[in-house]
């Protein structure tokens, strides 16, 4: 019976799905449908001015080329396009300060158009082409960690990369399909929008971004009406795509890009917005968002006739043309380690890396003590050796999202560290004690005494001829350590006078002599000229009369030594 309800849920399910009605789900646009269920990007809008506010002037004539523009870590990054230094410039979003200056050492700055940045690195495009012939386009890629606010020098890995499309390289100035000036990093790839010179459409292609040298692959074309710029995404994946028409006065255009599916950005709801024109607004470049539906747009100096815009940076605002969960998206769930390679009883500080911020978490340990925990950046300890997987759940009013990375954590195994002596680990003068420890390949030891580290003692097997509590460490070929078992080794005693103060004294003096070495159920015995002193049996004696003194100090095993 039970069988038969599941099968009935699972057809219904498929019928309601096959039911499901496509179509404009944006209640702003021109067609849309109130039944559509599911998105197919047939949205249309009525045309749609948007404002810039003016944010700060540019540094000129610094930045009069400012091409790209990036905001991460709360700082805005920008750089010049062609013929200019390989520089990248941290500006103050309130004034026109350039706050520093990175120099990327092995670059050159053929046609530098778009900067833009992923988890854990920034993406420098040499990918302008306005002859279309360019054979040596190249991503440059560096290191976030490279990159503090002292930094002046940075050197980068380099992408290489040609079009799937381009089969021909003759020069056609302003006069091809393959410029491009935008890029952005979605999905652990980089994709690049291309400036169609002569269609004024856009043709989107995906690369990888690692090094090396890649085909970028076409995925689809975007009828834009104008030519790409710039081009920018969100946490909630919402892509803005700026540029300019070269044509009249060279309005100034933006796409809003949102509601897609499978990576494929022209497929959802695209939304075109007047920027004005370049008279305005200057020749518009990079674009940014800083948080949810607030962004930034740069232009570079635009000089025609007599008109002269100088650079600047500007903020635009999409909230009103968005739905919440794209304004505010849910967080999407990541995280990193400390280590992810450990030895056995090692303790792991996971942390949290999900974007936009979680303010919950919940967290899933195979093998890991606690194995659940619901802090932002657990520390969790793993006793056993072994391949264990790690599971965030990260979530804000609008939502959580699940991240398992298996066999995340590597756990390797302690080498074995038992200490046994030989004979007797007690023994007077001359004596000694062989101590022995485990052996393994590549196993490596070091020997301890009372805590101490004793020099050059690096084998499985020590002579111990002194007393104390001695200890080996053991490290295996993983470089896991463990220490071993203490055994107390009891030899004769040591035995040294140190004098209270001088020596050399006057009738009715004296000096108080003391045995520096003390221990429980040690015995003591002061001499005088190698004869016992009658009844000096502390470990101090204080001497009225010249003479040549020492201190016999005997163990509670029996073993006598002298001083000098």
């Amino acid at each position: 019976m039970r069988l038969k309800k599941i099968f009935c849920f699972l057809a219904l399910l498929a019928g309601l799905t096959a039911k499901a009605q496509s179509g404009c789900t944006d209640p702003q646009a021109n067609n849309y449908s109130s039944s559509a269920i599911l998105n197919d990007g047939s949205c249309t809008y009525n045309v749609t001015n948007l404002a810039l506010i003016t944010k700060a002037n540019m540094s000129t004539p610094m930045l009069d080329e400012n091409s790209g523009i990036e905001f991460f870590n709360n700082k805005l990054w920008t750089h010049n396009d062609g013929g200019n230094s390989n520089q990248i410039f941290r500006i103050d979003t309130t004034s026109n300060a350039v706050l520093q200056t990175v120099t990327v050492t092995n670059a050159t700055n053929i046609d530098w158009e778009d900067i833009t940045s992923g988890k854990n690195f920034i993406f420098i495009g040499d990918i302008g082409n306005n002859s279309g012939n360019r054979t040596n386009l190249k991503v440059y890629k560096i290191d976030k960690n490279n990159l503090s606010d002292t930094t002046t020098t940075v050197t980068a890995e380099i992408i290489y990369y040609s079009y799937s499309d381009q089969t021909t390289f003759v020069s056609a100035l302003n006069s091809n399909n393959f410029d491009c000036e935008a890029m952005l990093f979605y999905d652990d790839s980089l994709h690049l929008f291309s400036k169609n010179w002569v269609d004024k459409k856009s043709k989107h292609y995906v690369l990888p971004s690692t090094a090396g040298t890649y085909t970028a692959q076409l995925l689809e074309t975007l009828n834009a009406g104008y030519l790409v710029t710039g081009a920018a995404i969100q946490e909630g994946g919402v892509i803005s795509l700026c540029g300019y028409d070269n044509a009249g006065v060279a309005p100034i255009f933006m796409y809003m890009l949102y509601d897609y599916k499978n990576g494929l950005f022209f497929n959802g709801n695209k939304r075109r917005f007047n920027l004005s024109n370049a008279l305005t607004n200057g020749q518009v470049e990079g674009i940014d968002f800083k948080n949810g539906a607030y962004g930034y747009i740069s232009n570079e100096r635009f000089q025609q006739s007599f008109f002269n815009v100088a650079p600047k940076l500007k903020s635009f605002d999409l909230a009103a043309y968005l739905p919440p969960a794209f304004v505010n998206p849910k967080p999407k769930a990541d995280f990193t380690s400390n280590e992810t390679i450990i030895c056995k009883g090692k303790t792991v500080n996971f942390i949290d890396k999900s974007s936009p911020a979680a303010t919950s978490w919940q967290w899933y340990f195979s093998g890991g003590t606690p194995s659940t925990s619901s802090v932002q950046n657990p520390l969790v300890q793993y006793k056993t050796s072994g391949n264990y997987s790690a599971t965030l759940i990260a979530s804000n009013a609008n939502g959580s999202d699940t991240l398992v990375f298996q066999n995340y954590i590597e756990v390797k195994k302690q080498p074995a560290a038992n200490l046994t002596a030989t004979g007797s680990t007690i023994f007077c003068t001359g004596g000694v004690v062989v101590l022995n420890t485990n052996t393994g390949i590549g196993y490596s030891y070091q020997w301890k005494r009372d805590g101490k580290v004793i020099s050059g003692a690096s084998a499985a097997v020590y002579s111990a001829n002194l007393s104390g509590s001695y200890q080996v460490i053991i490290t295996n070929s993983d470089g896991c350590g463990k220490a071993s078992n203490s055994v107390l080794v009891s030899g004769p005693p040591t035995a040294a006078v140190k004098a209270s103060g001088s020596t050399t004294f006057c009738v009715g003096d004296s000096v108080v002599l003391s045995a520096s070495t003390n221990g429980n159920g040690f015995a003591y015995q002061w001499l005088k000229s190698n004869a016992p002193i009658s009844g000096a049996v502390n470990t101090s004696y204080s001497v009225k009369n010249a003479g040549y003194y020492r201190v016999t100090v005997t163990n509670n095993f029996g073993c006598s030594v002298s001083s000098n």
